[in-house]
């Protein structure tokens, strides 16, 4: 059709975009339109068409939150982790709200390694975000699945801590992170190997320690 041959010669035509979409939408073809409408926030991101998709989007994931939220109430785990998956694939992957509720869901389910995978994760967009504040330029990493949170997250941390010793990730991060590893160590201890349990409990112990350290520094830092 014209308008993809327009498209085709320039890519770059936020108005083409925006109206094949609203084609694509109008026959019924959702995924098709979000995609040319995603494709025109990124070329024109200040355009009127693209803020009122944008704030449909968010609408959307807004709700996508709350009915997660109600899943995880209910006990429906896979229930949630796919309505956060969905809410994400809408707004950002790197969303720490929806990635500590799907944390949550992992850990009760019993899957902690994911739910580690996911506290991670929204420990290092955070703490990457925090270096771009502060000036640093990090070697920008791609926070996909195949991603070993653990070790990014420590590296992060000591680069943050050299320029902004101040800024710490959030506790509720570190206090999801505490809840996994205790409940590791519980698993282990309960299936008798006590070794395996010892070093989780160390985990927990240190992660409790730095958020009475981290909050000490806070109220210091109030009164001062």
């Amino acid at each position: 059709t014209a308008i993809n041959k327009l498209i085709k010669l320039e890519p770059g035509d936020a108005e083409a975009r925006i109206f094949r979409g609203k084609i694509h939408w109008a026959q019924g073809s959702q995924q098709q339109g979000d995609t040319d409408l995603s494709c025109a926030t990124r070329i024109a991101p200040e355009h009127p068409e693209v803020i009122l998709f944008q704030a449909k989007i968010y609408a959307k994931a807004q709700q996508l939150y709350r009915e997660a939220v109600e899943a995880l109430q209910d006990g429906r785990l896979d229930m949630c982790v796919t309505l956060v998956g969905d809410a994400m694939a809408l707004t950002n992957h790197c969303d720490m709200k929806l990635l500590l509720l799907r944390a949550t869901a992992h850990r009760k389910s019993g899957d902690h390694q994911a739910a580690l995978a996911d506290v991670d994760k929204a420990a290092c967009s955070y703490l990457s975000a925090m270096l771009g504040q502060s000036g640093v330029e990090d070697d920008e990493k791609e926070l996909g699945d195949d991603v070993d949170y653990g070790p990014l997250r420590a590296e992060l941390e000591q680069k943050l801590s050299l320029v902004a010793p101040a800024k710490k990730e959030p506790p509720q991060l570190t206090r999801q992170r505490s809840l996994v590893w205790n409940e590791m160590a519980l698993s282990h201890m309960l299936a008798g190997d006590h070794k395996l349990a010892l070093p989780y409990l160390r985990d927990v112990i240190s992660a409790e320690a730095k958020l009475m350290r981290d909050a000490a520094g806070f109220e210091q830092t109030e009164e001062g």
